[in-house]
């Protein structure tokens, strides 16, 4: 390796924002993926808060103060926090990144 170079992770991180900003455009914009955007964070945010308290009424009243918080308030946030996650998640930054070194050609395949 002959160093570091700054394009490819500059290309990367580009790719990056642009992936997680486009998607928190289109789902802030288009009214039905919001609401069913707004829906699925109410159903993890209440999962999440039933496996630890339990189902009583402080359930309840915390699950709705979290989702105000983060699905009403936070909402913007929450989203691009979301996407970075399920990007990473799902092991697409890998293809990303491994298939930015190939077409760079900073990698040497060993013919066999």
């Amino acid at each position: 390796m002959k160093g570091f170079l700054i394009l490819p992770v500059i290309m990367i991180g580009l790719i990056f924002l642009f992936l997680i900003g486009g998607g928190v455009v289109l789902i802030t914009q288009i009214p039905i993926l919001k609401l069913l955007f707004q829906f699925y964070m109410i159903v993890v945010i209440f999962g999440f808060v039933r496996a630890i308290m339990g189902t009583g009424a402080l359930a309840y009243v915390i699950t709705g103060i979290l989702a105000y918080i983060f699905v009403i308030r936070l909402f913007t946030m929450v989203t691009g926090v979301w996407l970075t996650f399920l990007i990473m998640s799902f092991g697409l930054s890998g293809m990303i990144v491994f298939g930015l070194q190939g077409i760079w050609g900073h990698q040497k395949f060993k013919k066999f």
